[in-house]
């Protein structure tokens, strides 16, 4: 295992991604890298506690030219030889009714200015050409204040859609339960979800050999995820082709982090060279095999909420 060194409170800048993954004086992980910690509040609390990163273990996806969030899906997570295809998204006059939300559907509410905070929210109603209406979002179980004409992006997810639009408060109620009115947007960004959509993602992850649990556990990064499968990137190789393996990690939930453990097999395996630290890298194409329904239903929220984020 990697040594760890203290994390000083100046090296973490608020509302930024975290250069590396952050843990405890005991080696637990607590954020990942790529995570924003979003107040100083929230700062304040995790240097309470202290923190540490590690020294020696910098695993990377190597260097390589841009590409979109969302790319052509192909079988077993196997090497990507296709050319990335393009978000398909575009702005549209719609409206609310024609997004077929539904009441007490989750919505996700970014603050334009300030910290760019992001907050879940639930749909209360809709009123097409005047405003819709969402429950005011709870910060340690007291709702937060906004300003009147508060600008903000509203991102939802329908059926094999998902949508973002700019809007702005009209007005907050307090009784008789928290709400908002938010004013109706002119234009939709709208997204279709293709069948086993993969996104682009760097989880920490452990890799056990399913036929020789005893054997520690080695260290990876998923690097590409979809509900069938995943890219994983590691130093070393986790085993041949064919060979069953168990992967732990924890991704994004709807408002708070999920830990998964899935098993899997290795059905590609290439080499490549990361030129940011000068090591080789093997990559490995894994397929998901005997998925839970829970397990399932959190990859799909994962997956589904980095395609709603990228809108």
């Amino acid at each position: 295992m990697s040594s760890l060194v203290p994390i000083k409170k100046a090296e973490i800048a608020v509302g930024k991604p975290l250069p590396w993954p952050i843990y405890d004086a005991n080696h637990n992980l607590l954020m990942n890298e790529g995570v924003i910690v979003q107040n100083q509040r929230q700062l304040d609390a995790l240097c309470a506690q202290g923190l540490y990163r590690e020294t020696k273990w910098d695993l990377k996806p190597a260097k390589r030219s841009p590409r979109p969030l969302l790319r052509n899906p192909s079988p077993a997570a196997s090497e990507d030889k296709a050319p990335p295809a393009p978000p398909r998204k575009d702005g549209v006059e719609m409206k609310l009714s024609d997004m077929k939300l539904r009441i007490g559907d989750r919505l996700q509410l970014q603050e334009i200015t300030g910290e760019k905070a992001r907050h879940l929210t639930k749909l209360v109603g809709y009123l097409d050409g005047n405003s819709l209406i969402v429950t005011t979002p709870l910060r340690d179980g007291k709702p937060l204040i906004f300003l009147d004409r508060q600008p903000f992006i509203v991102r939802a997810f329908s059926g094999k859609h998902a949508f973002a639009f700019e809007t702005h408060l009209l007005k907050s109620y307090p009784a008789p339960y928290p709400h908002l009115h938010l004013a109706s947007p002119k234009l939709v960004n709208k997204l279709e979800i293709r069948t086993a959509e993969r996104i682009d993602c760097n989880y920490i992850t452990s890799v056990t050999a399913e036929n020789a649990p005893d054997k520690p556990p080695r260290a990876a990064v998923i690097v590409d995820l979809s509900i069938s499968g995943a890219k994983v990137t590691a130093k070393e190789t986790l085993g041949e082709k064919g060979t069953p393996i168990v992967l732990a990690f924890r991704c994004e939930g709807h408002g708070s982090d999920e830990y998964l453990t899935l098993r899997g097999v290795i059905r590609h395996i290439s080499g490549d060279f990361d030129v940011s630290s000068g090591t080789p890298e093997i990559h490995h194409g894994i397929e998901f095999v005997d998925l839970q329904a829970s397990e399932r239903l959190i990859l799909e929220n994962t997956i589904y909420r980095k395609l709603v984020d990228a809108l």
